[in-house]
């Protein structure tokens, strides 16, 4: 559609010209058409606590200043205008301050703007001059001058990670602010850690309260060599950094490689490790960026002069470690060693077995395994099998007895292990999974549930109901004894009595407790810390048992946030795991409890224990610093169940109060409880009427009736000490000159 001029009427807009830069325009529309004004044309100041980012993208930086007019055009050319920054009337005017040494006063003469060239700071404010003074105060630049007084916040600094090139200093930071002319590239820096050559990036979390300040020399060329670097336990390892051929930052995690491996990187390789049992050497110089191909001298142990030769970069670390080795196809032990002769006629090779001498390696380790049905009657195999020795493997091929030997076997397989038993018995013997009806906890079994596969049964000494099926591999198997079965669960859940209770959080966060109510339906309810619920007629609370669930708090700074998490039910290391998906996990490695971040990386660790549950105070993997410190708590969940007794038709049971100890009434023989509380209290407001009079001098103005209350309160006290089951008949008759027991004090006529 085409516009007529005539369609729009005129509009004021607000022009902002940056004093530094008179490219640097944008203009912002304003409400009303021809006024009013809320910001008069000068050079103005804008003191917002960040850049204001309209969401067309217009931008004013924090610190600067601004000439700023109020042209007049067509509204059609306004409506396509940005928004105008906050503003406020009077005073500062929101976050624009004018400082203009009169109307209309341009940049040029306004003696509060700061120099232009005093913006290029990092964490530090523009240098002082003779009309205004900077002081950085948390972060926040004070400017302060004759007339008045405003603040904007300093520039942040980036945090540049700068990585030698030599091969052997640790990587280092800085926040020198040149560097970002230099990201992702080398630079040679000068610094009173380290001088040479530096690969400059940044990485996410990195710590810069160590930073160096560092000079850099552009006119020196950086022409670092790409070295091969061997990594021994690189199953340990949870990534690897270095630059390559290319001068870029590659990251990788070497999951699911051989315990070792070997890369060309331009610096040394940054690694993130679960354990400190791995080592980084370099080799030499790449070719081509592939590690240089070594030839491998292979001497037999017994026969010096029987040598053979090898290219085969699986006898790298055998060679490292001065291993003796034994190869498919041979039968000898052979020592492994690099060198430099011609590899004539190289052959390929796959180790069998290592062994640290040729003593050892003499000493043949191999196992032998016995089909407890006959059927693959023998096999054999060099794996480590030491752990299943005298016990049965369960294989895929089916039960095996494993027996050490100590000769070169005939013929090798590979055994892929499914689990072991003590015998063949046990390994061939039928076994039962039960899975709790509400909580799909799991129960294995050997005990012969044959008749109850797809049933639902009761277990002697246990509270669930359990589905019943047949599985091959067992966890843990135990005996169980059925006590009834049903079709369903909820046939079987129903049985049990509907009784009421509630629960206490004893949580430091929200908690969720899972209950089964009284028509087998699982329920919830959430319950805030240290709040207990109201009273609820269920069948049972599905509470976690053991430490199937964990609270795990993180702060980070001041600020703490709490997650819960529940048992997966898989097993590892026979231990419970836990994962809260894109969050986190936990596991028992073996020896130590291990905790990832939502990305699956180790991040946190538990010193080595045998420990069940993962309860205390977390360590990190990395020692890279953060930018804030970050603790992380685990604790088991914590929680108090209270019960009152058995519903009636779904209906809490009434509360049953305590009896008083003293029943009201006791000492008011007299008269009725009414009236001795009338009477007591009246005297008592007497009393406490006479302290005020002897004490202060308030005189009571109405004592006409204090008397009679008196007098009332006697008689009750009086009357209160007759105890009308006490027999006063004396046993004798008085007489003049003759004792009573009831103290007669007149004479017998």
């Amino acid at each position: 559609m085409k516009i007529v001029p005539g369609d729009f009427p005129l509009m004021r807009y607000y022009k902002f010209t940056s004093c530094c830069d008179e490219n640097d325009v944008v203009s912002f529309s304003m409400s009303g058409f021809l006024g009013p004004l809320i910001y008069e044309p000068g050079t103005y100041i804008y003191t917002g606590p960040t850049p204001y980012v309209d969401s067309y993208g217009a931008f004013l930086e924090p610190g600067k200043c601004y000439y700023v007019e109020t042209p007049i055009v067509l509204a059609s050319v306004v409506l396509t205008m940005f928004n105008m920054p906050p503003t406020t009337q009077g005073g500062l005017l929101g976050d624009l301050l004018y400082i203009g040494d009169g109307a209309n006063s341009t940049c040029a003469e306004s003696s509060l703007c700061p120099d232009c060239n005093s913006f290029t700071y990092c964490n530090e404010c523009p240098e002082s001059s003779e009309t205004i003074s900077y002081t950085l105060v948390d972060g926040i630049c004070v400017a302060v001058s004759d007339v008045i007084t405003w603040s904007f916040p300093a520039v942040a600094c980036d945090c540049y990670v700068l990585i030698p090139c030599d091969g052997v200093t640790p990587p280092f930071v800085s926040t020198t602010i040149d560097l970002g002319g230099y990201l992702d590239q080398f630079i040679n820096v000068t610094s009173g850690r380290y001088t040479g050559c530096v690969y400059v990036t940044i990485l996410n979390g990195t710590d810069c309260s160590d930073a160096v300040n560092v000079t850099i020399n552009p006119e020196t060329v950086c022409d670092c060599e790409t070295i091969c670097y061997y990594i021994e336990g690189a199953q340990g390892i949870t990534y690897v950094k270095y630059v390559d051929e290319s001068d870029e930052l590659v990251e990788f995690t070497p999951a699911g490689t051989l315990p070792w491996l070997t890369l060309c990187s331009k610096t040394f390789p940054i690694v993130g490790n679960i354990n400190t049992n791995y080592n980084i050497t370099p080799l030499g110089p790449c070719i081509d960026n592939v590690c240089p191909q070594k030839c491998y001298k292979l001497t037999d142990c017994e026969d010096p002069l029987n040598i053979q030769y090898s290219t085969s970069f699986v006898l790298l670390p055998h060679a490292i470690n001065d291993d003796v080795i034994k190869i498919a196809g041979f039968t000898e032990c052979w020592r492994v060693e690099t060198t430099e002769d011609e590899c004539e006629c190289a052959i390929d090779v796959s180790v069998t077995f290592s062994a640290a001498t040729c003593a050892i390696c003499k000493t043949v380790v191999a196992y032998k395994l016995t089909s407890c049905t006959g059927v693959y009657t023998t096999q054999y195999t060099y794996q480590d099998l030491s752990q299943y020795v005298g016990e049965t493997l369960l294989t895929d091929c089916g039960c095996f007895i494993v027996e050490l030997i100590n000769y070169p076997p005939p013929s090798t397989q590979v055994i892929n292990i499914i689990t072991s038993f003590r015998d063949c018995a046990a390994c061939e013997r039928p076994y039962y999974r039960l899975t709790e009806c509400s909580t799909e906890e799991t129960i294995d079994t050997s005990s012969d549930l044959g008749a109850y596969i797809g049933k639902i049964v009761k277990l002697a000494n246990c509270d669930g109901c359990y589905e019943v099926e047949l599985i091959v591999i067992p966890v843990n198997p135990s005996i169980v004894t059925v006590t009834d079965s049903y079709r369903t669960c909820l046939e079987c859940i129903t049985t049990a009595p509907c009784i009421c209770s509630n629960v206490r959080n004893d949580n430091a966060t929200d908690y969720t407790y899972d209950y089964i109510d009284c028509y087998g339906d699982v329920q919830s309810i959430t319950v805030a810390p240290g709040e207990t619920s109201p009273k609820i007629c269920l069948i049972k609370w599905l509470e976690p048992t053991d430490c199937n669930c964990l609270v795990i708090a993180t702060t980070v700074g001041t600020t703490t946030t709490y997650n819960i998490l529940f048992s997966t039910g898989t097993l590892i290391n026979h231990r419970p795991s836990w994962e809260v998906v894109g969050v986190a996990s936990i596991f028992y490695n073996g020896t130590q409890w291990v905790k990832t971040n939502s990305l699956g990386i180790p991040d946190y660790y538990l010193p080595p224990s045998d420990a069940k549950c993962p309860s205390g105070v977390w360590k990190p993997y990395s020692s890279i610093p953060t930018g804030s410190p970050t603790t992380v708590v685990t604790t088991p969940c914590q929680s108090y169940y209270t019960y009152f007794g058995e519903c009636n038709n779904g209906v809490c049971p009434a509360t049953v109060y305590p009896k008083r100890t003293i029943k009201p009434g006791y000492n008011t023989p007299a008269c009725s409880i009414e009236k001795y509380e009338t009477i007591s209290c009246k005297s008592a407001q007497i009393l406490y009427r006479n302290v005020l009079n002897l004490r202060y001098g308030i005189a009571n103005c109405c004592p006409e009736d204090d008397t009679y209350w008196l007098v009332k309160k006697e008689l009750i006290d009086l009357a209160a000490l007759y105890n009308p089951d006490y027999n006063c008949a004396p046993p004798n008759s008085c007489g003049c000159n003759q004792s009573s027991d009831c103290g007669c004090n007149s004479c017998n006529s």
